[in-house]
């Protein structure tokens, strides 16, 4: 009857002692500290209330409760934000996705926000397309700490897809395509001309194209009846293609 007495007593202990850990580690999760748990213990100390402790440094950006308010575990007190960096919401237009990575810099300006242009950093690219908008969205951050932009504006960025280069801009004519590549005719004499290979900055089309490589400004290139003039040397390399056979 002893053994059987003692055998109870031991796990009666026992699960108070797994109590007493569990009431411990959930004081500690709420953001007691180990003082004030070891505090709580010696005093015995029964109250309903407690300190809620910001877990950074931050600005309260909503509150929904009150001081003296009776409230239940799990409730949500306060809506805590580190102002120091922001987000901001990107939305890149379809043909311009493919060009966008991650790193890349951004610049934004805010119409109704009368402070100067910030400038981020895209941390964050979608895999698809908005299905209502049909725009890519992404994200960048930027440091706030200067400016104090507040949220919920809207504005008009700038993104740099690629370093500054020297370009030479020639009408969108003027280029010829062979094997992939891009070429120009650069006129020699009033009847002499060279076919010279050229590099085209990302993304350049239209009327105007902008060459990176390949041509110096101020060197002439045949534009109106380009398609022609390739035309008649790849009928002159056909023709020296069946000599040499």
């Amino acid at each position: 009857s002893s053994t059987r007495e003692l055998q109870e007593a031991e796990a009666a202990l026992k699960s108070a002692q797994l109590m007493l850990s569990t009431a411990r580690q959930t004081l500690l999760n709420y953001g007691f500290t180990p003082q004030e748990v070891e505090a709580v213990k010696k005093a015995q100390d029964t109250s309903a209330l407690m300190f809620v402790r910001a877990p950074y440094d931050g600005t309260i950006v909503k509150r929904d409760a009150v001081a003296g308010e009776a409230v239940e575990p799990g409730r949500s007190l306060f809506l805590l934000a580190d102002l120091s960096t922001m987000w901001l919401s990107l939305s890149i237009p379809a043909d311009k996705a493919g060009r966008i990575r991650r790193g890349q810099q951004v610049e934004v300006s805010f119409r109704s926000f009368s402070g100067d242009p910030v400038t981020g950093t895209i941390d964050w690219v979608n895999t698809a397309l908005d299905e209502k908008s049909r725009m890519l969205p992404a994200r960048a951050v930027v440091r706030n700490a200067a400016h104090h932009i507040p949220a919920g504006l809207f504005g008009e960025s700038r993104i740099h897809v690629a370093k500054e280069q020297q370009a030479v801009e020639v009408p969108g004519d003027a280029i010829q395509r062979l094997d992939g590549k891009s070429f120009v005719f650069v006129r020699i004499s009033d009847d002499l001309y060279s076919l010279r290979r050229v590099r085209i900055a990302e993304g350049s089309e239209g009327d105007l194209v902008a060459v990176v490589a390949g041509l110096k400004a101020g060197e002439p290139v045949v534009a109106t009846g380009a398609f022609t003039v390739m035309s008649e040397f790849l009928k002159s390399r056909l023709g020296a293609g069946c000599v040499d056979d």
